[in-house]
């Protein structure tokens, strides 16, 4: 739905459709550090008014690895 970038950070908002718990909104947030997404961020409408927060850390594919 839309897209910011600010340094290290993109911020994607997005619709999630056919989940257990219906259709939401949600911000996704994205830190890259040397051309790989680190970290990922998952905020529902919920967390913003603040009482639900997801997040997780990504890690870089195996097939990334040898690169």
């Amino acid at each position: 739905m839309g897209r910011t970038a600010e340094g290290d950070w993109a911020v994607d908002h997005e619709h999630a459709v056919g989940t257990a718990r219906g259709d939401f909104d949600l911000l996704v947030s994205y830190r890259v550090k040397d051309g790989v997404i680190d970290r990922v961020i998952f905020m529902t409408l919920a967390a913003l008014s603040g009482s639900r927060r997801m997040s997780g850390r990504a890690r870089k594919p195996s097939s990334m690895s040898a690169r």
